[in-house]
């Protein structure tokens, strides 16, 4: 069992970026222009550890996933075509499960980082924070190509690290095509 600590604790590593993605539902609610846009994505968030540092070295890797429910206002403009949007809100997220792999050595003595992720109770895998984004809404038959940007920033997720503390934050981006269900 690998732990969220066990992973941000190694002192000297260095995080590399590696991309994830996300899928889900999303309701819009409401006028035109103003409107609120709950939804339900299934995300997956993947990352690189690596470290070289005189007689240590190594890398972990791995992917979490977990369920996020934002809750957007959104404010659009534009024809009927062409629409450009932005929107903020609250999220909530909802840890599923995650798995690690890798390999650390200490003067030449190789230990396994490999296995689940784990995080107790419910307070360790409930998360929330505020969102944000932009973007571009085109007419395509009968629904809307979408494309947008997003950024999440978590308030009540704080790591402590042996460098201080951190929040998670997390950028998007989405390509999709959304199908009216009503008449709008």
């Amino acid at each position: 069992m690998v732990t969220r600590e066990d992973l941000n604790n190694i002192e000297g590593a260095q995080q590399e970026y590696t991309p994830g993605y996300h899928a889900g539902l999303v309701l819009n609610m409401g006028g035109p222009v103003f409107s609120v846009q709950p939804e339900v994505l299934l995300n997956q968030y993947n990352f690189r550890y690596t470290l070289s540092q005189g007689s240590r070295s190594g890398f972990a890797e791995g992917t979490i996933n977990a369920l996020e429910v934002p809750v957007l206002l959104k404010a659009s403009f534009g024809g009927r075509t062409l629409r450009f949007f932005v929107n903020g809100g609250a999220f909530g997220t909802y840890f599923l499960n995650g798995r690690v792999k890798g390999v650390a050595t200490l003067n030449n003595l190789a230990i396994d980082l490999s296995g689940p992720i784990e995080r107790e109770g419910f307070s360790e895998r409930f998360g929330y924070g505020v969102t944000g984004g932009l973007g571009l809404s085109v007419r395509l038959g009968p629904g809307n190509l979408l494309l947008e940007g997003r950024y999440n920033y978590a308030i009540d997720n704080t790591q402590r690290t042996s460098e201080g503390e951190t929040k998670a934050r997390l950028y998007m981006a989405s390509l999709g095509y959304l199908i009216p269900l009503g008449g709008r």
